[in-house]
C-alpha cells in the first residue's frame, strides 16, 4: 500500500444543497439529477479548495 513515507490523505465528497437523503456518502455518483462541471469549472473549484487548506 505504500506506507513508507508519512502523508496526510483526504477524500472530499460533495455535498450539493438539495442532496435527496437515498443519496448520502457515496451514492451522490448515481444521482441523476447531481450538478456536475465542465474542465473549467472543475478547475476553478479546485483552485479555491487549495486557497482553503494550509
Amino acid at each position: 500500500m505504500g506506507h513508507h513515507s508519512p502523508h496526510f490523505h483526504l477524500h472530499l465528497f460533495p455535498r450539493y444543497p438539495g442532496t435527496p437523503t437515498e443519496y448520502a456518502f457515496l451514492q451522490v455518483d448515481e444521482w441523476n439529477g447531481s450538478p456536475t462541471g465542465d474542465a473549467q469549472q472543475i478547475a476553478r473549484f479546485v483552485a479555491r479548495l487549495r486557497r482553503q487548506l494550509p
